[in-house]
C-alpha cells in the first residue's frame, strides 16, 4: 500500500498550470536520497515530468500515463482505470481481513481519517512569485504547500485533479489526500509531505527553481525514440 501511494503523492503535487506552454524546473527529494533536479512541461492536456533517469507523460484527455526508464531504455503505459482497479484490489484484500486485524490496520495507516488544508497566514516569494502557505494534516499525512495565484490555472488542471482522485480507492487512505489536494488554489511552488505507513515514514519535498513561458521542444512530449515497450508493473 505504501508503494501505491508514491506515484500519487508525486503527481498530485506536481506544479501543473497555465493554459499555454510552461516549463518548470524544480528540485525534488524523496526520503533520504540526495535531491535532484527535474523539469516539468505543461502543454495543453499533457504533463511531462522529465528527470535524469526517467520521463513520465500524463495525457489527461486519454487518461493514460506513460513512464520511460532512461537507463533500461524501456517504457510502459498505464491507464487511470488500471490504477483505480489496482487500488480497489488492494482495498478489497484489506477488507477481507478479520475485523480485529482490519481495525488495527486502519489505526496504523489512518484509513478512517480526513485530510485538511489550513492557511497559515505565512507569505514568501518563491521563484519570483508571491506564495502563501497551507498546512496539510490528517490520517498518516502531514506537511505544507506553498502556492501562488500569480500564474493562471486552466480547466485542464481541474480535470487532472479529478482524474487523480478517481484513480484511488474510494475507501483507501490516499482518497482523503487527493480530495484535499484538489482544493489547492494556484500553482504549487514548494511542497513538503510525510506519510507514516506501516511503521515507516515516506517523505517527499519539492521546490520550484524557475518558471518559463516558452515553447516546449516536441521531443520531450513523447517517449524517447528507440525505447522498448514492456508490461506495466502491478501496484502492490
Amino acid at each position: 500500500m505504501r508503494r501505491a501511494l508514491v506515484p500519487i503523492l508525486l503527481l498530485l503535487t506536481a506544479p501543473i498550470a497555465h493554459a499555454g506552454d510552461l516549463t518548470i524546473r524544480q528540485r525534488t527529494m524523496l526520503g533520504g536520497v540526495a535531491p535532484r533536479e527535474e523539469t516539468q512541461y505543461a502543454h495543453g492536456t499533457l504533463l511531462v515530468i522529465d528527470a535524469p533517469d526517467s520521463r513520465t507523460i500524463v495525457d489527461v484527455d486519454a487518461r493514460t500515463m506513460r513512464v520511460a526508464d532512461k537507463q533500461r531504455r524501456t517504457w510502459f503505459e498505464i491507464t487511470f482505470d488500471d490504477l483505480r482497479r489496482q487500488a480497489d484490489a488492494v482495498e478489497r484484500r484489506a477488507g477481507a481481513m478479520p475485523p480485529k486485524e482490519r481495525k488495527m490496520l486502519d489505526e496504523l495507516i489512518g484509513g478512517n481519517g480526513t485530510v485538511t488544508l489550513v492557511p497559515t497566514g505565512r507569505k514568501e516569494t518563491i521563484a519570483g512569485f508571491p506564495a502563501t502557505e497551507q498546512a496539510l494534516k490528517g490520517g498518516p499525512f502531514a506537511g505544507s504547500i506553498w502556492a501562488t495565484e500569480a500564474v493562471a490555472v486552466p480547466e485542464g488542471v481541474r480535470r487532472w485533479r479529478e482524474l487523480s482522485a478517481d484513480s484511488t480507492s474510494a475507501a483507501g487512505p490516499a482518497r482523503p489526500l487527493t480530495q484535499a489536494l484538489a482544493q489547492v488554489r494556484g500553482l504549487p511552488l514548494r511542497t513538503s509531505m510525510t506519510a507514516n505507513v506501516g511503521g515507516s515514514t515516506f517523505a517527499t519535498s519539492t521546490e520550484v527553481l524557475e518558471v518559463r513561458k516558452t515553447p516546449i521542444p516536441r521531443e520531450v512530449l513523447q517517449v524517447p525514440p528507440g525505447f522498448t515497450r514492456v508490461a506495466a508493473p502491478k501496484v502492490e
